[in-house]
């Protein structure tokens, strides 16, 4: 869905392209390396495992990764943060990420916890409360979990997203809302 949101912000759609398939990273990634496709859609943390094995494939073939700017002042860009603040921003891949000759400006995403509204808030509270106490533990399994923070996770209360009272009220006890 991501990747349809990004072509339709470009001025794209899917019948611009002579075919097009559904595919996991990994699957993406072969299917790239062994020249059955052309490019691909991602979107992950960093650093992505399948994409840091296409790019060291890529290399032992003499070849290297080339991934699309989305410079701020792009169109997709300025498309994303307005329809959706407070979930996209501006952002780069480093260069050593991928092995890429330039760092790349790109689209980034927060992370969310997605959950029915009809969650119990001691349940909200709880996941909240673990994830928060837990972040070396987070960051150490996920590195792309670098960002996650107090002052992070309630940058958008009030915004375009509802937050659960139960990871609301989590903060408040945390310090970071009144």
């Amino acid at each position: 869905m991501e990747a349809l949101l990004v072509l339709e912000a470009a001025g794209l759609s899917p019948k611009d392209f002579a075919k097009q398939e559904r595919l996991g990273a990994q699957e993406s990634a072969s299917a790239l390396s062994e020249g059955n496709i052309d490019a691909f859609f991602w979107s992950g943390g960093l650093p992505t495992g399948a994409i840091v094995e296409l790019a060291a494939t890529l290399a032992r073939k003499g070849d290297r990764i080339q991934l699309v700017p989305l410079p701020p002042q792009s169109t997709p860009v300025q498309v994303f943060q307005r329809r959706f603040p407070g979930v996209s921003a501006p952002g780069v891949i480093p260069k050593e990420v991928y092995g890429t000759r330039n760092d790349t400006p790109t689209l980034s995403f927060w992370n969310f916890f997605i959950c029915p509204a009809s969650l119990p808030e001691e349940a909200a509270y709880a996941l909240t409360k673990a994830t928060f106490e837990n972040l070396e533990a987070l960051r150490q399994a996920v590195p792309a979990a670098r960002n996650t923070t107090l002052e992070n996770a309630v940058r958008f209360v009030g915004g375009a997203i509802p937050y659960h009272e139960g990871a609301l009220r989590y903060f408040r006890e945390a310090g970071a809302l009144k």
